[in-house]
């Protein structure tokens, strides 16, 4: 029915608002979603990747107005696979809000919809920055006069961050899951975006966060997606059509 409908496999992308649902598109696929961390996503939009497959980001389903927040509800029936997405900053406790959303698509997922759980920007919590020990016992100066800058750097580093290990990360992913009731197996730890600024930072940033087993988008398309565009029986060329699309700008 499905199918009939949309004539063409969708994936559907959801969650309350601030989640970076928005975001998680435009990494995916390279569309413009004009993501704004001041607004909140309002209008259904859909954005075509080829001819068997589009992909639509869909209004946060903890709007204030009813016509916001069930814009999902009422045109579920256009999409074969839902990523929700989920804020890691809850620790899974927010049961009001998140816990409508996951209500809601426990019920579309008894219809034999995909769904995919992403318990998204876990490096906010991965890389928590915290107060910088007192640094009177190094010897800064000395340091400069021998040109271990690096040494220095590590310093600062080790002092500002501290970090999640991939024991935390397992250790929370069970925890969140247990809490909202959901299957372990279809729950992601996530990170699509960095806020560093510095290239150089954000590399490592990124290299650390891997290394804990935290999931990307590039993860999303490449493991979960194409399993999913499988089972659906998608052509394996389409499949990598879809996998590989950026979009560019004519």
């Amino acid at each position: 029915m499905r199918t009939l409908l949309s004539q063409d496999f969708a994936l559907g992308v959801i969650g309350p608002g601030k989640s970076g649902k928005s975001t998680l598109v435009r990494e995916l696929f390279g569309f413009d979603t004009n993501q704004d961390k001041e607004k909140r996503t309002e209008d259904l939009h859909s954005y075509r990747v080829n001819d068997d497959f589009r992909v639509v980001d869909f209004p946060h389903m903890t709007a204030v107005f009813d016509s916001v927040r069930n814009c999902f509800t009422c045109n579920h029936a256009l999409v074969n696979a839902v990523v929700v997405v989920l804020n890691a900053e809850q620790g899974g406790n927010d049961k009001d809000g998140e816990g409508y959303v996951i209500a809601k698509v426990k019920e579309l997922a008894k219809k034999g919809v995909h769904v995919l759980y992403c318990f998204n920007q876990c490096d906010k919590l991965a890389l928590k920055h915290k107060p910088v020990r007192n640094q009177r016992n190094i010897d800064k100066f000395g340091l400069y006069e021998s040109g271990k800058i690096e040494q220095m750097n590590a310093v600062n580093d080790s002092n500002s961050l501290e970090y999640w290990t991939e024991e935390h990360v397992e250790a929370k992913r069970i925890q969140w899951a247990t809490n909202y009731q959901l299957d372990l197996e279809k729950c992601w730890m996530t990170f699509c975006d960095l806020e560093e600024t510095d290239h150089h930072k954000s590399m490592k940033n990124y290299r650390r966060l891997r290394q804990i087993k935290l999931r990307t988008h590039s993860d999303i398309k490449t493991e979960w997606l194409r399993e999913v565009l499988e089972q659906n029986s998608v052509s394996e060329r389409s499949i990598g059509e879809i996998v590989h699309f950026r979009y560019e700008e004519e």
